[in-house]
């Protein structure tokens, strides 16, 4: 449902109309938000400035970098279990979509011989948890 978004634990709800995964609740808070723009109880400027206030980009990096720390954490799948995954996907996508992936495979073991990670300098300066030595 429309409570596990997200979009409730990002902007507070003066900010947006929210309706559920369903077409007559779509169709409603669609409504509700334009009759409130047409009022004119929408400041969109002073909206803007509220969310600036809201956020940093401090923050928003200290968010991504905590994501891509998660993600650097889990185990990689074997490929051929990627790849049936994204088979499953739908009979003429998923076909698609495997595609793609091998093709994206074989690119990246390409780059990978051409120019071999052991080769390559590692950027750590800024990088926390990483020696500046």
């Amino acid at each position: 449902d429309y409570a596990s978004s997200g979009v409730p634990e990002v902007l507070p709800p003066d900010m947006a109309v929210l309706g559920e995964p369903n077409r007559e609740s779509m169709i409603r808070a669609l409504d509700e938000g334009i009759a409130h723009v047409r009022k004119g109880l929408s400041d969109p400027w002073g909206q803007h400035m509220r969310v600036k206030s809201m956020y940093s980009w401090y923050d928003v990096a200290e968010r991504a970098e905590t994501v891509y720390r998660r993600v650097l954490a889990t185990n990689n799948q074997p490929l051929i279990d990627r790849l049936r995954r994204f088979a499953d996907c739908g009979v003429v996508a998923g076909k698609i979509f495997a595609s793609i992936v091998a093709f994206d495979f074989l690119v990246w073991r390409f780059l990978d011989w051409m120019a071999p990670r052991d080769e390559i300098d590692l950027a750590t300066r800024g990088v926390v948890g990483v020696s500046q030595g």
